[in-house]
């Protein structure tokens, strides 16, 4: 089995290298909010109570975006390698063997990614943590080293959750008949487990805005969450929801208009009716800060004491969480070029130029942003709308805060680490022929 798993890792090293980035990714946005409680710890005093604050909220931004962004990246790391795995017990390895197998390889990448990410977190964090500390009412002058002890934790709890997020499509890939692997498409959705998530995630976003009339004279600090809890339980029904916003708002544009827009159309919906599909860490890294600030700014209209608009607090809340959502995002989307790879050769097979191909690729990244984009924004007017609704009789002048420029901004940028994570790898595929980057996988 050793020997199995070192040949293994000397062929698909780099089959590995999108979910390592990813964990990295997670363990320095996990570790923002574990330096701050530890800061809050040691500090004491008011300005623990405000660094509690922040740090609270920041874990479960964060958490909703491990959640969702991670578990995604991991088992789509496994089903990409699913074929391979069902050769090995074609040639005569045992179930446990191939189980045993991948999990080893899920936890030596957790293990080092997750030291990677905790080495990155003590270079880099302190000092940005203080720079945006000092932007914060109330506690500039904070220090927030990470210690041994916090950045073991951190690290560990990484590692745990990928090795439990990984146990499942490891024993899958172990224990699942070989001839239903290879004549397998793709992950097929669990609807009881995956309907019923969104289903609690909802009736707690319910719950949430039910309490905002009693708890508006203090703040209402619940009204920033709603958002971010209404994105968790879209993303999990997301092999449902994707599909058909996808068809909704690409149905007005003509099939016959583009050859190239027509495959990627059909390949993004594909996509994502999978479960890893590349809309769901979108969704994360637009929805999430979007549906917060607009949560936020709503609350202030009928506030009278007015929003504390914290830039600093802020950047801790949503930093972290959200370039984990892009680069898991980007991760996924790198992680299909395979599939991508394939059909941009099959095309070239029955005739279309370098051209058509390449937008093509461009096209299908394009309708994935533009999903969740168009379902972040729907989110987003639905927080609002629901605050004004629920605390209208308390305060008549509320009015729904849309946060139309930081939409644009953050699909911006989401474009900008997407789009060549399609690009570039589909452009040096193109310069082979057609047949050969069939045989050698798409890549």
């Amino acid at each position: 089995m050793w020997l199995l798993l070192g040949a293994d890792a000397k062929v698909t090293a780099s089959s590995w290298l999108a979910p390592l980035l990813v964990i990295v990714a997670s363990t320095v946005a996990a570790s923002a909010p574990a330096a701050l409680i530890e800061a809050a710890v040691r500090v004491g005093g008011t300005q623990a109570l405000g660094l509690a604050a922040v740090a609270s909220v920041s874990l479960l931004l964060t958490t909703v975006s491990t959640s969702v962004v991670l578990s995604s990246v991991v088992r789509s790391a496994v089903r990409r390698r699913s074929q391979a795995f069902s050769l090995w017990r074609v040639v005569g390895a045992l179930p446990s063997q191939v189980s045993t197998v991948v999990s080893l390889q899920l936890f030596l990448t957790a293990a080092v990614g997750a030291a990677l990410g905790t080495a990155l977190a003590a270079i880099f964090l302190p000092s940005l943590l203080s720079l945006a500390l000092e932007s914060s009412s109330g506690l500039g002058g904070i220090r927030t080293p990470i210690s041994v002890q916090t950045g073991l934790a951190t690290a560990g709890l990484v590692v745990i959750y990928v090795a439990v997020v990984g146990a499942a499509p490891a024993h899958r890939a172990g224990y699942q008949s070989p001839i239903q692997v290879l004549n397998d498409t793709g992950d097929s959705p669990r609807p009881a487990l995956k309907l019923t998530s969104a289903g609690l995630l909802a009736l707690v976003a319910g719950w949430m805005t039910a309490g905002l009339p009693s708890s508006l004279p203090t703040g209402a600090a619940q009204s920033v969450l709603i958002g971010p809890v209404l994105v968790a339980a879209t993303a999990a029904a997301g092999p449902w929801v994707f599909p058909a916003a996808s068809r909704a708002w690409s149905a007005v544009i003509r099939p016959g208009w583009s050859a190239a827009w027509f495959v990627a159309r059909a390949h993004a919906i594909q996509a994502d009716t999978r479960t890893g599909g590349p809309t769901a860490p979108l969704l994360v890294a637009i929805g999430l800060p979007v549906t917060f600030l607009v949560g936020q700014r709503t609350v202030e209209t009928a506030n009278s004491s007015g929003g504390s608009g914290d830039s600093g607090a802020l950047a801790l809340i949503l930093g972290g969480p959200v370039l984990l959502a892009i680069v898991g995002a980007a991760a996924r989307i790198f992680m299909s070029n395979e599939e991508r790879g394939r059909a941009s050769a099959l095309m070239g097979i029955v005739g279309a130029g370098t051209g058509t191909r390449g937008l093509f690729v461009l096209w299908e990244v394009t309708i994935h942003v533009a999903t969740a984009t168009l379902v972040s924004a729907l989110l987003a007017v639905a927080v609002g709308l629901s605050i004004v609704a629920a605390v209208r009789h308390e305060a008549p002048d509320v009015h729904a805060a849309l946060e139309p420029d930081a939409l644009a901004a953050v699909v911006a940028l989401s474009a900008v680490f997407c789009l060549p994570a399609a690009l570039l790898p589909a452009l040096f595929a193109m310069r082979r022929r057609p047949i050969e980057a069939i045989t050698s996988g798409g890549n």
